[in-house]
């Protein structure tokens, strides 16, 4: 005689198995980027070429404006940090500029240029990470180079802080700092030759590569502009009992 399990409980099972399916599907649905681009050579030379993810979810609007935000921002001239401005209108402004410099000075040959590059660097269930290269040169002896790390919660669109990411603490701060001289030492340098006599201390610039963990000092935030930028990754094998995503 067979033992009968109920009707009901039957139904219980599969639909337990079915939304547990279902969630591990959602878990693995990636959002889609593509590339925008904006050029303009009338004027200042400006080379905009961003990443954009695609659909209509409040994710995907979040992580748009935020990167948006980001380049808008990286070519103003503004003090204050600007959240409500279109990218075409700040292409205009940084333009309109350009051209009040030439009115004011039209012997000079100093040309403008506005470049910002941005790319999906990593991308998980849990985080996206985007790399944005901004190189601007509007005078003086050289242009101001700057790399920045926006990191995404993938499901909500929410940018993330570095506490957000990692549990920053002393023992983190040892880890970085054997792999930071690792990686000056590899340059034929000292860490002597950073930090401008002040003790090691993390980067603001910490992202994510299929690698591990990327951190990044930006040019004159630890050594001279002769320097260049300093980055380091530490592997996920070693740095996978500080992460909080993953």
């Amino acid at each position: 005689m067979f033992n009968k399990k109920p009707i009901n409980s039957i139904f219980r099972v599969a639909i337990l198995l079915l939304s547990l399916a279902l969630f591990s599907c959602k878990k693995e649905i990636n959002i889609a980027f593509s590339e925008e681009a904006i050029a303009s050579v009338k004027g200042a030379e400006i080379t905009i070429l961003y990443p954009e993810a695609e659909g209509n979810t409040p994710a995907v609007s979040k992580i748009n404006k935020v990167i948006e935000n980001h380049v808008v921002n990286a070519i103003s001239f503004s003090e204050e940090e600007l959240t409500d401005v279109h990218l075409a209108d700040a292409v205009k402004t940084f333009n309109t500029e350009y051209e009040r410099f030439k009115e004011e000075f039209p012997d000079s040959a100093q040309e403008w240029t506005a470049s910002v590059e941005g790319e999906v660097i990593y991308q998980s269930p849990e985080i996206i990470s985007v790399a944005m290269n901004t190189y601007l040169d509007t005078g003086g002896a050289h242009g101001n180079d700057n790399i920045t790390f926006l990191n995404f919660n993938a499901e909500t669109g929410d940018l993330l802080k570095n506490e957000d990411i990692l549990k920053l603490n002393d023992k983190l701060t040892e880890l970085a700092q054997k792999y930071f001289e690792e990686e000056v030492n590899a340059e034929d340098a000292s860490i002597k030759d950073y930090f401008f006599g002040e003790p090691f201390h993390l980067p603001a610039n910490i992202g994510f590569t299929e690698e591990g963990v990327v951190f990044l000092y930006n040019v004159y935030e630890i050594a001279s502009y002769a320097q260049g930028y300093t980055e380091f990754v530490i592997p996920f094998s070693d740095i996978d009992s500080f992460l909080k995503v993953e």
